[in-house]
């Protein structure tokens, strides 16, 4: 998977060690290879912390993340990511899911945009897993890239996500600087998870515009473990 110019990365990561529980949900596992398998011509980019796996679990997930354009690969290998105290600390909430100010959705925030950045592709995409229809090479993805250099996902009702992305090569400085503006904001806001300087950094760089926004579809699902 090393001669394609677009990269499709997709993020799982849990709180902390579980280690009586399947590392990932049989549905979420559906929802990556069905990404795969539309987007053929694209790599796709499974990100997991291995830290936070047991060996048999980072087994399950090389045995089942596999395929001619799928790969998991480590955080860990991202000196950025293993240099930032952020991204060390286990998140011990028992009611993390629905807890929006625990430290996971603040690691996950920040780590979606650093995982996007990496490799030297001509673009580069990032969905959430429970996304089902982004598809990279589409004339409605393609055209927003063309013209804007970018894409930003969105609800039905044009109200911009950051649960779904992607930029191109000539946009890529932009996207480290919203990297960095979003560890400063969950370090100054404990309350802040990312997703709220994801909308403020995008409204003063006045980059959303309604054509601009791709409306992404969701499947129900939600992060968990079986």
């Amino acid at each position: 998977m090393t001669n394609k110019t677009s990269a499709y990365n997709l993020l799982w990561v849990a709180p902390r060690v579980m280690p009586r529980v399947q590392p990932i949900r049989d549905k979420t596992l559906e929802n990556i290879l069905h990404i795969a398998s539309q987007n053929r011509s694209t790599d796709v980019r499974l990100w997991v912390d291995s830290k936070r796996l047991t060996p048999k679990q980072k087994k399950w997930v090389e045995a089942r993340v596999i395929g001619p354009n799928l790969r998991p690969l480590d955080l860990r290998s991202i000196p950025e990511y293993v240099a930032e105290p952020l991204y060390q600390r286990p998140d011990l909430n028992g009611a993390w899911r629905s807890g929006y100010d625990s430290i996971i959705w603040k690691q996950v925030d920040a780590a979606r945009i650093l995982a996007a950045l990496q490799g030297d592709y001509q673009q580069s995409f990032y969905s959430d897993a429970d996304i089902t229809n982004l598809k990279v090479n589409s004339e409605e993805v393609q055209k927003r890239m063309r013209t804007f250099g970018m894409l930003l996902g969105c609800t039905e009702y044009h109200s911009f996500e950051n649960q779904l992305f992607a930029f191109a090569k000539e946009k890529r400085e932009l996207f480290k600087k919203l990297y960095l503006a979003t560890l400063r904001s969950i370090k100054q806001e404990n309350k802040d998870n990312g997703f709220l300087e994801f909308r403020r950094f995008f409204y003063s760089e006045e980059a959303r515009k309604n054509d601009n926004l791709f409306v992404a579809k969701y499947d129900g699902s939600q992060a968990g473990f079986k």
